[in-house]
């Protein structure tokens, strides 16, 4: 199973805490976000580095 499969099995109540407090940040996977990159991210703002998180396997 997918992150983007297991996402999308969530019932409401899972959702709104992943959405909240439980999905990866920038910090978590981008090195460069380590480094403030606030102003001039060239992931579309996370956009790339999550969609990636989500074709991954769960766990992976």
């Amino acid at each position: 199973m997918t992150n983007g499969e297991w996402v999308r099995s969530m019932n409401d109540e899972q959702l709104a805490f992943f959405i909240n407090l439980g999905r990866p940040s920038c910090n978590d996977i981008c090195e460069d976000a380590r480094t403030g990159c606030a102003s001039g991210c060239k992931h579309h703002c996370g956009e790339d580095i999550l969609r990636e998180w989500l074709k991954k396997e769960v766990g992976a």
